[in-house]
């Protein structure tokens, strides 16, 4: 018998479900080396082998959902938003039928989806059962804004009857999912872990001990030249970032070495700033690193993030015109001064996961949606 093949499906909307999508695919690797794993996601391989290393797999790039079209890491366009999910709508019959045909080419015997709608839709008309790995389901977000907007209406049903056939749902903390999915099952935090010690990571990027450092964990910021002149008189503060995020300051770091992992640079932070996404926010956990965080705009998940923050980290919000004004200082510090929270009690998530997808693979299914492991 061939070996067991799961598809893993990854939205693109953000870094933070890629990373932890990878951390349960390590899990699996682990646990089960025989497993082919496969990832269809627009990321690039190099990216996914930054947090795959060395385990072989095969990527397939396509794009099954949207998530949320992003003006840059803090501000999204919901006009435009709704304008792409409408033509992924009229796309979805030709999308979800190349991946029932790729599906059942390859032999994938289980779907993994953190957490695309048409790749449950994809593994229905296939055969074979699906399990979403998410702390939130995308019709849940839409469904707010379909409470101001009743253009959204008829995406979020459309999103809704997209993940009813899915078997379970693996359901991760700070969030929640609609009520598509009829069989959830609660699981821990799934956070990476650093590679490298603090100090270490400061020794390669030559940081010293007792610097201050602000790791700035946004995908893209773009900051006018009177906000960097501001950075720039925060001396005693070391800004450091990685590409995308490019700045011009004399107390910048850029992390050029990609063999740093991104938990490696949380590990080498006093304290980091971002907006609250789950990947940022269960790094911070998993180390009890500070936060500083803006908002981000009406988004569902945001409320569930900031309470795991207020209860378990140091933190101070930073205002979006602060933000963007270069006045950080005021937020660092209070971030800074504050004592440490109780630390999180389980962050076993992604061997959870393995653990259970794995015994997926050996489940006799019946019609998909119908039966809970």
């Amino acid at each position: 018998m061939p070996d067991p093949v799961i598809a893993s499906y990854i939205t693109p909307h953000g870094f933070g479900h890629a990373v932890r999508a990878c951390a349960v695919l390590r899990a699996i690797h682990r646990l089960a080396p025989q497993v082919q794993l496969t990832v269809v996601t627009d990321l690039d391989r190099s990216f996914l082998e930054n947090y795959l290393p060395g385990i072989p797999f095969r990527l397939r790039q396509r794009v099954l959902d949207v998530g949320l079209v992003q003006r840059d890491s803090v501000r999204f366009d919901l006009a435009a938003s709704l304008d792409r999910l409408r033509r992924l709508r009229a796309e979805a019959g030709a999308l979800v039928a190349a991946e029932r045909a790729f599906l059942q080419a390859a032999g994938v015997r289980l779907v993994v989806a953190d957490v695309p709608f048409l790749a449950v839709q994809a593994a229905a008309a296939a055969g074979i059962p699906a399990v979403a790995v998410s702390n939130f389901s995308w019709d849940w977000i839409y469904q707010d804004y379909a409470a101001a907007d009743p253009d959204w209406a008829e995406i979020v049903a459309w999103v809704t009857d997209c993940y009813r056939p899915c078997n379970l749902v693996l359901q991760l903390p700070m969030g929640q999912v609609s009520a598509a999915f009829r069989h959830r099952l609660p699981v821990p935090l799934v956070a990476s872990t650093n590679r490298l010690s603090g100090a270490a990571v400061r020794a390669r990027l030559g940081l010293a001990a007792d610097d201050k450092v602000c790791l700035i964990a946004f995908g893209r910021l773009d900051l006018p030249a009177e906000a960097i002149a501001r950075l720039a008189q925060l001396g005693d503060w070391r800004f450091l970032f990685r590409r995308p995020v490019a700045l011009s300051l004399p107390n910048g770091v850029e992390a050029r070495d990609w063999d740093l992992s991104f938990p490696d640079l949380v590990a080498a932070a006093s304290v980091v700033i971002s907006k609250p996404g789950y990947g940022v926010v269960s790094d911070c956990l998993a180390q009890a690193k500070p936060l500083v965080w803006c908002q981000r705009g009406p988004f569902a998940e945001v409320p569930y993030l900031l309470a795991a923050v207020r209860t378990h980290l140091p933190e101070a919000e930073l205002a979006t015109a602060a933000l963007y004004a270069g006045d950080w200082g005021p937020a660092l510090a209070a971030a800074l001064a504050q004592p440490p929270g109780p630390p999180v009690e389980r962050l076993d998530g992604a061997e959870v996961c393995a653990r259970l997808l794995v015994d997926c693979l050996h489940r006799k299914w019946s019609t998909p949606g119908t039966e809970c492991p």
